[in-house]
């Protein structure tokens, strides 16, 4: 998949119409000339077949597939688009000193690996319209909102930020020798009882917990690993979740185009985070308690964290977990 944004985003491939069901870009006389500059250059290539085009008022989404090995790479491609692009977008007026070019320089690409991405990233592709309109619909579940303080932590969030607020928030822990399917049930029960869940979602018991949650419709809070970008936006199922105002995700960690690995010492970090929004209070309110930081891993090592986190357990949890938040 390739991605090109219009330099300074500017909006001069089309505008959006239609509804939150149906979505369709349409497109500008410039937008009409790039689709077609698009598809044209399928036919100047061997062995390049650019398939699927979706173009939004700001960006263009494409799929190139290469047939066999070439003597030349998907830049010659993107550059030969970039080129008959340009002449069109000079001749309609629109260049400036500012932006010489239509394109921002360089380009995102994404290669497919696995079994099934091809269809998946059809339909995001031909579903980016619908979904850009409703972020527009509702930009404050969208919103990227960075640095705010909760519970005693700096937090960047996206999504409903009045779902801190609830009244009873739980979080799911699940040790990864747990029973998928009581944990699964124990906290769907919860919910349904009106827990907001929270949990960063990594072992099978706290990733069942979660979906069964969200195909329930019941909120949801998710903790990762680092934070967002401002063009961050929820991703598939959670896109619609987060539109209808039941979804959250937040981090306690800056955004970096580089994550680290996701290791035990940030689990339990990100476990950590989960029971100060559900305890809801300043983690080091939870000083005074004889667990640790050793304790804990000491438990994980054995095999023995805990699969269920009774109310007076939170603050030991807290307390072995803040550590690694300073």
């Amino acid at each position: 998949m390739v991605t090109l944004n219009v330099a300074g985003r500017r909006p001069l491939l089309g505008t959006l119409a239609g509804n939150e069901r149906h979505a369709h870009c349409r497109l500008s006389p410039l937008g009409l000339e790039v689709q077609e500059a698009w598809y044209r250059g399928g036919q100047v290539y061997d062995g390049v077949m650019l398939l699927q085009c979706q173009l939004m008022p700001d960006h263009l989404h494409a799929i190139v597939f290469f047939t066999r090995h070439l003597p030349f790479d998907l830049g010659r491609v993107v550059r030969g688009f970039k080129a008959a692009c340009n002449a069109a977008y000079r001749r309609h007026g629109l260049q400036c000193d500012e932006h010489p070019g239509l394109w921002e320089s360089g380009y995102h690409d994404r290669i497919l690996r696995r079994e099934g991405q091809l269809d998946r990233l059809k339909e995001y592709i031909a579903d980016n319209p619908r979904r850009r309109l409703v972020r527009s619909l509702r930009p404050d579940f969208f919103t990227v909102v960075h640095r705010i303080e909760v519970a005693g932590l700096t937090l960047d969030t996206q999504g409903n930020r009045f779902l801190l607020d609830a009244p009873w928030m739980v979080a799911v822990r699940c040790s990864r020798s747990a029973d998928v399917t009581a944990e699964r049930e124990r906290y769907l029960a919860m919910a349904r009882r009106g827990a907001v869940l929270v949990s960063p979602s990594v072992s099978p018991g706290e990733k069942a917990a979660m979906r069964a949650a969200m195909d329930c419709g019941y909120p949801v809070v998710f903790v990762r690993p680092q934070g967002f970008s401002n063009f961050a936006k929820p991703g598939g199922r959670t896109f619609d979740i987060c539109a209808a105002g039941r979804f959250l995700q937040v981090s306690a960690w800056p955004f970096t185009t580089r994550p680290d690995e996701l290791d035990r010492k940030r689990c339990l970090a990100m476990n950590a985070v989960a029971s100060a929004l559900a305890a809801g209070h300043d983690a080091t309110h939870a000083a005074g308690h004889d667990a640790t930081l050793a304790a804990a891993e000491a438990e994980v090592a054995a095999g023995h964290a805990a699969a269920e986190v009774a109310d007076e357990e939170v603050a030991t949890a807290l307390t072995a977990g803040h550590d690694l938040l300073q």
